[in-house]
């Protein structure tokens, strides 16, 4: 699988994106919002899902991913992951969402999930 991984913790972003790699998927990685669409724009065709972080300075992850929306495939698929807003309303975030903390086997069965 094709994956996107926007944090803009270095440490959450870093530890996702190895475990993905080392899951045997081709992972690019993101700081923050404005960049994610850069690498989205240039890998749309083949990209398969996001995980991204909501809260991010500059652009959120929601806003990015409606940008995203017109660009990448119908099937592609995002995970969002959130620390603070657990209070966010689960009908306005447009794809899963996942609590941070969460364990790395967690995320992949969550990733998993999302196949069409």
């Amino acid at each position: 699988m094709v994956i996107l991984v926007v944090d803009d913790n270095a440490v959450v972003s870093e530890s996702v994106t190895d475990y993905l790699r080392e899951c045997g998927h081709q992972v690019f990685q993101a700081p923050d919002g404005v960049h994610a669409i850069e690498i989205a724009s240039r890998i749309a065709a083949s990209l398969q899902a996001v995980v991204t972080d909501i809260e991010m300075p500059g652009l959120d992850g929601i806003t990015m991913w409606k940008r995203m929306v017109p660009m990448v495939s119908p099937s592609c698929r995002v995970l969002f992951m959130t620390g603070g807003k657990t209070t966010l309303d689960r009908g306005s975030i447009p794809g899963e969402l996942l609590l941070k903390p969460f364990s790395l086997p967690d995320l992949k069965r969550r990733l998993a999930s999302l196949d069409p």
